[in-house]
């Protein structure tokens, strides 16, 4: 039997949804890759689940490329990087919403694009949503709009 291969991209954050979703995988069997810009922290984690860990800045497209001929066919790709930005719509900044728009809309385009051109036949990708993508809610405007806007990328790259 072949095990299969997951990567995580945003598992170094102690408690959050990339480290939880990495524990559980590895108990599933997987052999787990593990991706980010804090090494450190992820070697940390790589030791605790047997796992290999990959450099990856998700604002640079070279860089999504080079992890995906790195980590080449796996059968499971998680995006949980991510921040939740708080600010409303009279306060925020022209970079804040690009930063949000950025990682949670453009960076997930650049992994379907990278990834969908190598992952083992059958793998599959997942990335993140919120329900603040559907449910309006005061001072969260960019990471609002970054999620919708998502959810949209994913029935497009559903279609294609």
């Amino acid at each position: 039997m072949t095990t299969k291969a997951a990567l995580i991209i945003g598992a170094s954050s102690p408690g959050g949804l990339g480290e939880a979703t990495a524990r559980r995988l590895y108990k599933d069997g997987y052999a787990i890759k593990l991706a980010g810009r804090d090494i450190a922290r992820l070697e940390s984690r790589g030791q605790e689940l047997d796992a290999t860990v990959h450099r990856c800045d998700l604002a640079d497209e070279s860089s999504i490329a080079a992890l995906a001929d790195e980590v080449g066919g796996i059968s499971l790709l998680v995006n949980a990087a991510g921040s939740a930005l708080g600010r409303s719509i009279l306060k925020i900044s022209r970079e804040e919403i690009d930063s949000q728009l950025s990682l949670h809309v453009t960076a997930n385009i650049l992994l379907l694009k990278h990834f969908g051109a190598v992952m083992a036949p059958g793998g599959s990708i997942v990335l993140f949503s919120s329900v603040v993508g559907k449910l309006a809610g005061a001072g969260i405007i960019a990471y609002s709009a970054a999620k919708a806007a998502l959810e949209h990328v994913v029935r497009v790259a559903a279609v294609e």
